[in-house]
């Protein structure tokens, strides 16, 4: 048990170390990241909440990027980026709240974040307060 310890420490030390350099918009994603991943119409409505009402300039583009199916989850650590398809097998990750790029990675390293119609269709009704705050 003693050898297995310290790697259990050193891989909680670098998740937290992750989570304490990600953006505000990321944390509230990760507070809703079972929400988000295992989604289901009735159970996603605190997240979309969170992130709509989170006062955060990225909210909308972070809703926009959630309706089109364009939000991807790095496995390897769990954290959400916007992701740009490059070719088949790879994509551009991007931080949502600096925008800068967070490298390319294979397909098979990330998880499509794919809502089904009924909660694009919440995600819509949550966008419609930011359409109306547009000028």
């Amino acid at each position: 048990m003693r050898p297995i310890f310290p790697s259990v420490l050193l891989l909680l030390a670098s998740t937290f170390a992750t989570l304490a350099e990600a953006g505000p918009m990321q944390a509230v994603l990760q507070e809703h990241r079972d929400l988000i991943v295992e989604s289901s119409r009735k159970s996603i409505g605190p997240a979309i909440e969170a992130v709509a009402s989170s006062g955060l300039p990225e909210a909308h583009s972070v809703l926009q990027a959630w309706q089109g199916k364009d939000i991807w989850m790095r496995k390897s650590d769990g954290l959400f980026f916007l992701g740009e398809r490059i070719d088949a097998k790879t994509y551009r990750l991007l931080d949502f709240d600096s925008g800068d790029t967070a490298g390319e990675f294979p397909k098979r390293a990330l998880k499509n974040i794919k809502p089904n119609s009924g909660i694009r269709a919440m995600i819509g009704t949550a966008l419609v307060r930011f359409q109306l705050l547009d000028p």
